[in-house]
């Protein structure tokens, strides 16, 4: 499922942990280098669910 972000959009909402970039179309996972640098358009529950919605994982 899909989460917008919360009042600070560097908090993690509870159960996904997934940010999404909706303008590039990527989606970084927490192990990503340019996890913590990346503001989140919106979050993701899975990685599953960022495929099944259009994203291609960042490198």
């Amino acid at each position: 499922t899909i989460h917008l972000p919360l009042d600070d959009p560097y908090q993690v909402p509870e159960g996904y942990p997934i940010k999404a970039s909706a303008r590039f179309g990527l989606y970084y996972t927490p192990g990503s280098e340019l996890y913590h640098d990346t503001l989140a358009e919106i979050w993701l529950s899975s990685e599953e669910v960022a495929q099944a919605n259009g994203f291609v994982k960042a490198d």
